[in-house]
């Protein structure tokens, strides 16, 4: 307690007093500040368990003359019941393209990409293909498609797209398709050549390319999301002739070193009442459902995927002269890109 009548005292004895008081006055600051520092990291640590909240923007923020190299695998395994027999097919396809961007003005890109080698494998009962596109073959025949992949490569495929991923104005597929089809043997019989023309077909189109390249951006969010935040994607895609619809849960999972993971969930099936196929002259109707679950990495600077791990599992039936054949395909997506 001061003593406020010895401020006149000759001898000054309220000095002392004060000093003392002060003394106890830091000590119990000091004890407040540690204690606030604590609670202070704390927070801190406990906000940055959680992702602090931080707000991401994914999507494309490319330059002109920016160049994107891809690996893809695809490992597609079949299993195929029919009168009382199993059949397994696998089928793993390995693609090298190379991605530019012609020019990009306020979030619309002119880009291209060409295929630089393809390599099918093919394994069946009693049967086993390879197509490979690092070939000197330069006819196609029907046991021997290798010219027809070499044919694919170095020929440039354009088209527009935005900052979010959508495409247009693709241009280029028919002259793909055009090399393709002049390095086929013009004395190969009518059924072989259907077949081969029919594998062109199926993949080599405007509207199919256009769709395989949205296939990775179709995840991206339509707006700013944070770490653990989630949103729905529906598409519709082609895969070797067949139509899928996709529904999809998507999450961003994490961010490192501007490198944004998300999580794919979802289911896919084909539409109500199925899709028809030719088969060899036949008529055949498919049905199937299943899953699709993985992760898909992105570079938050340029938009741009790192790479993906995606796999879908699909089982249903195929019908065939009012005969059902029970059919399961496991396939597997592997890209990573530099």
């Amino acid at each position: 307690v001061m003593n406020y009548n010895s401020i006149n005292d000759k001898n000054d004895t309220f000095a002392p007093k004060l000093i003392i008081n002060n003394n106890y006055t830091l000590r119990f600051m000091k004890k407040i500040i540690t204690k606030a520092s604590i609670l202070s990291l704390g927070i801190i640590m406990l906000l940055s368990a959680c992702g602090s909240g931080q707000k991401y923007t994914i999507e494309y923020n490319l330059n002109a003359g920016d160049t994107f190299k891809q690996k893809m695998d695809v490992e597609m395994a079949i299993t195929q019941k029919a009168m009382g027999q199993e059949m397994k097919i696998d089928n793993n396809t390995s693609t090298e393209l190379t991605y530019k961007v012609i020019s990009a003005e306020n979030g619309t890109y002119n880009m291209s990409f060409q295929y630089e080698a393809i390599k099918n494998e093919t394994k069946m009962p009693m049967m086993n293909m390879t197509i490979d596109s690092n070939t000197t073959d330069t006819i196609a025949t029907g046991s021997n498609m290798n010219a027809m992949f070499k044919a694919m490569t170095n020929l440039p495929v354009s088209y527009t797209m935005d900052k979010n991923g959508k495409i247009s104005n693709v241009s280029g597929v028919d002259k793909l398709v055009e090399s393709m089809t002049n390095v086929i043997d013009p004395e190969i019989d009518e059924m072989a050549k259907g077949m081969m023309m029919q594998m062109v077909e199926s993949q080599a189109s405007d509207e199919v390319v256009g769709q395989l390249l949205e296939r990775t951006s179709e995840f991206y969010p339509t707006k700013e999301v944070s770490v653990g935040e989630s949103w729905n994607v529906d598409s519709k895609v082609n895969t070797n002739g067949i139509s899928i619809n996709a529904n999809s849960k998507i999450t961003l999972k994490s961010v490192d070193a501007d490198v944004a993971t998300l999580e794919v969930d979802g289911t896919i099936s084909t539409p109500e009442g199925g899709i028809t196929q030719n088969m060899q002259g036949m008529t055949a109707t498919v049905n199937m459902t299943g899953t699709q679950k993985g992760t898909l990495k992105i570079n938050l600077k340029n938009g741009f995927p790192v790479g993906s791990d995606i796999e879908q599992n699909l089982e249903g039936e195929t019908e065939v002269m009012g005969m059902k054949m029970p059919m399961t395909v496991v396939t597997k997506v592997k890209t990573v890109n530099e």
